[in-house]
């Protein structure tokens, strides 16, 4: 079962905002994680949810936390990739700072 889901760019930018503010507000004007690995699903098998995952590799919140810094040094760097190193970031924030 195929389904396309479209999603506004103005409202995503609206809910980030929401949720930073709400971040700031509850942890203040940093955060520290205290795991840098995590287990990540390729590409290819990320939504092919009939199949179970065998290759699983292995990505680090301090390379993606240090990718979204090189963007931030020099924005003729700037990738939609990014959203993924972004995502690793975001992920972490809200399974771990939990309020």
């Amino acid at each position: 079962m195929s389904e396309q889901i479209s999603v506004s760019l103005e409202k995503l930018q609206i809910v980030f905002n929401l949720l930073i503010e709400h971040l700031r507000q509850e942890a203040g004007p940093e955060i520290s994680f205290d795991k840098d690995y995590f287990w990540s699903i390729p590409k290819e098998a990320l939504y092919n949810v009939y199949s179970e995952p065998t290759d699983l590799t292995i990505g680090q919140l301090g390379e993606s936390l240090s990718n979204l810094e090189s963007i931030l040094a020099d924005s003729s760097k700037v990738m939609t990739y990014g959203f993924v190193w972004l995502a690793d970031i975001l992920k972490a924030v809200g399974l771990d700072i939990v309020r």
